[in-house]
């Protein structure tokens, strides 16, 4: 039972111990707690395998063994070691020294939690800017040395969408080149204006020139996109912080025949198919040049009568001195659409990018499969037609300079890719044909985009659950819990101390905050947090949490908080939040100046109370160690907030 307790404990902050392990620890801990050795008579390792041999009659354990074990409970933070001026080191612990390293502990897990969550976000935002039909190009020219174009494709979902646009608007056009865009409704293009905006600024900074026709009815529509832009001239002309002429212009047009799309130049068109689930068909000119010149045509027949709104929302992409006139200087665009590493680091040559882009989706460039795909590519672009297994076998004991390559093992990587579609196989025929096309390359990686995409969130998901699993551990009750079942003796309640704003907030989590349920009443006195923004929203996201899993919250606030708009306003608009959530919350806010206890307590078991403001300090202190103190901070607590002036309220009422 006392190994389960504490190998639990241990694993609930990520600690991993085999049963021998556990075993061990458990038992020398156990002795270590009962023989009551502190800092002045510390044991020996030594003496520890003289407690362990006598709590296991008949058992054997080695002095290393005991000085593994203890070092074990060194590294964890539930024992302390020290030496002395004859290089002799002693172990010893507590009650403290158990919960301490616990908190420790935790504190250390959750800093590598938020660390991989932070990496996780990096990676799902690279894989969210990725444009997986860019990517198979640039990979089929990279492998083969011939660029394949796409001559049509469907691309649904908006974040696609803007991408292949925005590449497409800011990284290809040149100068000579016109982009026409009609706007017939804010999906897709407008939904997100800065995305478009500084896709207009990149492709007019190239040198093109830019055309916007926007239908006048939506010049009026709810989110105001025309009015934000702002009124201008017919012909809009900037000029770049490098000096250079920028044309951007903007209309209004009244005719309601228009193509909804974007063509750049005479090569490529982005038509809206369809605005629910909204979906683009990307057309070259090979594919259709008809619609191409007929959407321009009809395009250019409306602008002569359209009218100019736009100064191509000068006020948004302008420098940060509006009186220069200047478009915002923007650093120049990478030539691919994708580039990016899990851990951030910076690539530069196109075969890195390639690899680093097909890392994100789970396709690893050095890996069996990928120089199969590799040979696939490069003989089938040579020949003109898919090719067979043997030449694939063949040259791949070529290149590896082997002459016994199993054929299984080709077969494997062959039908792996086969399953993941970036090949097709043709078994009509002896031997076995393969063809990878740009098609197959395309729909491949953008299912594996997306199976990545959904590894993240799960991911993310199981992270969030462990932190909010960590910060729910009341590690004083375990602690207290170990010591009893491993002594037989109840801890005595003492109080706690806390210097710093990380270990005051880990101490009130423990104490209060993570075992607080439906049916508590917790009482917090806020104020010493209100000059530091950080600390204040922290406290107050805990807060929340807190109240979300049913615990009655009422909460005194200082009534220097007035003085503070912005921290008011925070505080109202979260407590208003929260109302209507229909969440047992009342925030009242101190009739006077005056100083009092700050504090939080749950029930009247006890109060966290902050002791000093410079430095940040605060003591945790049970009712059953100082209960006159508890019971006078609550009932001066309960005193000032029965005449409090209710926060929601006095909102309300300056609205």
């Amino acid at each position: 039972m006392v190994d389960d307790l504490l190998t639990s404990t241990l694993e609930s902050l990520a600690i991993r111990l085999d049963t021998i392990q556990a075993a061990l620890i458990s038992q020398l801990l156990k002795a270590m707690l009962e023989s009551k050795r502190d800092h002045e008579n510390p044991l020996t390792p030594s003496e520890a395998s003289g407690l362990l041999g006598r709590l296991e009659p008949g058992g054997k354990l080695s002095k290393a063994t005991a000085k593994r074990t203890l070092r074990t409970l060194v590294g964890i933070g539930l024992v302390q070691m020290i030496a002395d001026g004859n290089r002799r080191t002693g172990y010893f612990t507590n009650a403290s020294i158990v919960e301490n390293g616990l908190r420790k502990l935790r504190k250390r897990v959750k800093s590598e939690i938020v660390q991989e969550i932070g990496s996780v976000e990096a990676q799902e935002k690279a894989i969210a800017n990725l444009d997986c039909a860019t990517l198979a190009q640039d990979l089929v020219e990279e492998l083969t040395g011939h660029r394949h174009r796409i001559s049509s494709r469907l691309i649904t979902g908006e974040d696609d969408i803007k991408r292949a646009i925005g590449y497409n608007m800011g990284d290809i056009a040149r100068k000579g080149d016109i982009i026409r865009v009609t706007i017939v409704s804010f999906s897709p293009f407008l939904d997100e204006q800065e995305k478009l905006i500084d896709g207009i600024a990149r492709a007019a900074r190239n040198g093109a020139e830019v055309r916007c026709l926007l239908y006048a009815r939506l010049e009026n529509a709810p989110s105001g996109a025309a009015a934000q832009m702002g009124k201008g001239k017919r012909t809009d002309t900037h000029e770049s912080s490098e000096g250079q002429k920028l044309t951007v212009q903007m209309k209004l047009c009244d005719r309601q025949d228009a193509y909804h799309a974007a063509t750049f130049g005479e090569q490529y068109m982005a038509l809206v198919v369809s605005e629910d689930p909204v979906t683009v068909a990307w057309i070259t000119r090979e594919f259709n040049p008809d619609i191409i010149d007929t959407s321009n045509s009809v395009f250019d027949a409306i602008w002569q009568d359209a009218r100019s709104i736009v100064e191509a929302g000068a006020k948004r992409i302008s420098s940060t001195d509006p009186a220069a006139g200047r478009l915002e200087k923007h650093e120049k665009p990478l030539s691919r659409a994708y580039v990016a590493t899990n851990d951030g680091d910076e690539v530069h040559t196109k075969d890195e990018q390639i690899a680093a882009a097909l890392d994100l989706v789970g396709f690893n460039s050095n890996e069996e499969r990928f120089s199969v795909l590799r040979i696939v590519l490069q003989k089938q672009h040579r020949l003109g037609n898919p090719t067979d297994f043997r030449s694939i076998y063949e040259q791949i004991k070529e290149e590896s300079g082997k002459k016994d390559i199993r054929r299984s093992q080709v077969y494997r990587a062959l039908a792996s890719l086969e399953n993941d579609g970036y090949i097709r196989g043709d078994r009509t025929s002896h031997p076995f044909h393969y063809a990878a096309t740009l098609e197959t390359l395309i729909s491949a990686l953008g299912n594996a985009e997306m199976s990545a995409f959904r590894r993240l969130e799960l991911r993310r998901a199981e992270l969030d659950s462990e932190i909010g699993r960590l910060s729910g551990l009341n590690l004083a009750r375990l602690a207290a819990d170990t010591i009893e079942m491993t002594t037989g003796i109840p801890p005595r309640a003492s109080a706690s101390f806390a210097e710093g704003y990380d270990q005051i907030g880990d101490l009130a989590d423990t104490e209060v905050y993570s075992v607080s349920r439906k049916g508590d009443t917790v009482r917090v006195s806020l104020g010493w947090t209100r000059s530091i923004p950080n600390v204040a929203r922290a406290r107050i996201e805990t807060l929340i949490h807190v109240i979300r899993r049913g615990a009655k919250m009422k909460v005194l606030v200082a009534k220097q908080w007035e003085d503070d708009d912005s921290a008011i306003e925070l505080l109202t608009s979260i407590y208003e939040s929260l109302l209507q959530e229909n969440r047992d919350v009342s925030v009242r806010v101190r009739g006077t100046k005056e100083s009092t206890y700050q504090f939080v307590a749950r029930n009247n078991e006890g109060i966290f109370l902050i002791v000093s403001e410079e430095p940040p300090a605060a003591t945790y202190i049970p009712r059953s160690v100082n209960q006159r103190l508890v019971d006078d901070a609550i009932a001066s607590f309960d005193a000032e907030f029965e005449t409090g002036a209710n926060l929601h309220s006095k909102s309300s009422e300056s609205v």
